[in-house]
């Protein structure tokens, strides 16, 4: 068989792609049809995620070809294998049946994975004891190159720059700039799986200096006018409050109120995340109701929580 090499970005129907080709091997061809194809079948994907959803998705067209249906992938299928529609459904309801009763022979896994099931079937010969067990110590990996780069900063002047800008922002929010925390922070990140799906070539734009610093920018301008917009809403809320002669201790919990809020939104460089850790208690005494505060400030208290949640969705 050729090789098949498909190169394509992210969201591009990659696994969509695969899971075609695999389902083709699975069903065969007119001259030739092994129910069992998937023992000699190897998928291997870069993440756990990935995996589930590549087995799920095989699975499950599996099903469906087996009742008739899936009409796109299988007129795909058709094309693909040679198989007229009714072999494909009869055939599709073969290897779905034989693969739920051999489910561990499905393979596909992760490429970690993969090279630890050869390296335990392989343990005498690379001189390793049969009770062996892996073990990656990603925080002093991560400790040991925080530490490395900072080392070079003295000498890298780029480098040192970014250093430079990110204490003099972390200064102006009062926030910490340990620089060693702030990095290996960063590479924790950078381990992840939602990182690893973003792809190789997302990866390597990072590493371009020029192209990280124009991106930081970015999120930097929409993070600003967050909490710009936030902060017009706490004060309007604010104004509110004491128009009406109150102050935010004036509410159940006393500082630690929904009101509370308003002030800490108010505040150059807002901790948006107590959002979610307010008290919110809407029963007031009854001339507050009568003068409508309580509907005034729920109005804005709503206008808070949507603001936020269209910005979150825009990462």
């Amino acid at each position: 068989m050729a090789l098949k090499v498909y190169k394509a970005s992210a969201g591009t129907g990659k696994t969509y792609r695969l899971t075609l080709t695999y389902l083709a091997l699975l069903l065969g061809n007119p001259a030739h049809f092994d129910p069992y194809a998937f023992y000699n079948i190897l998928a291997v994907t870069f993440t756990n995620k990935a995996t589930d959803q590549m087995k799920t998705r095989i699975l499950d067209t599996l099903a469906q070809l087996s009742r008739g249906q899936a009409p796109q992938i299988a007129e795909e299928l058709c094309l693909e294998t040679g198989l007229s529609y009714q072999e494909l459904v009869a055939r599709a309801g073969v290897v779905h049946k034989t693969l739920l009763h051999h489910y561990s022979w499905f393979s596909v896994s992760t490429l970690d994975a993969f090279f630890q099931r050869v390296l335990q079937a392989f343990v005498l010969e690379a001189g390793l004891a049969r009770g062996y067990a892996v073990d990656t110590d990603t925080d002093y990996l991560l400790d040991k190159t925080a530490r490395r780069i900072v080392a070079s900063i003295p000498q890298d002047a780029s480098l040192r720059l970014w250093f430079t800008e990110l204490i003099q922002e972390k200064l102006s929010r009062s926030d910490r700039w340990d620089t060693l925390r702030l990095l290996k922070q960063t590479g924790q990140q950078a381990t992840r799986e939602s990182f690893r799906v973003m792809g190789e070539d997302f990866a390597r734009r990072l590493s371009d200096r020029t192209f990280l610093k124009e991106y930081i920018q970015t999120y930097r301008n929409i993070i600003e006018s967050f909490e710009n917009n936030m902060a017009l809403l706490g004060r309007t809320a604010l104004q509110i409050i004491r128009e009406r002669g109150f102050e935010v201790t004036d509410f159940p919990y006393k500082t630690t109120s929904f009101a509370r809020y308003f002030e800490k939104i108010s505040e150059q460089n807002p901790g948006v995340s107590v959002l979610y850790r307010v008290n919110v208690c809407w029963t007031q005494p009854q001339e507050m109701n009568r003068c409508g505060i309580i509907r005034m400030l729920r109005k804005v208290w709503i206008s808070c929580r949507k603001f936020w949640d269209l910005f979150w969705t825009r990462f």
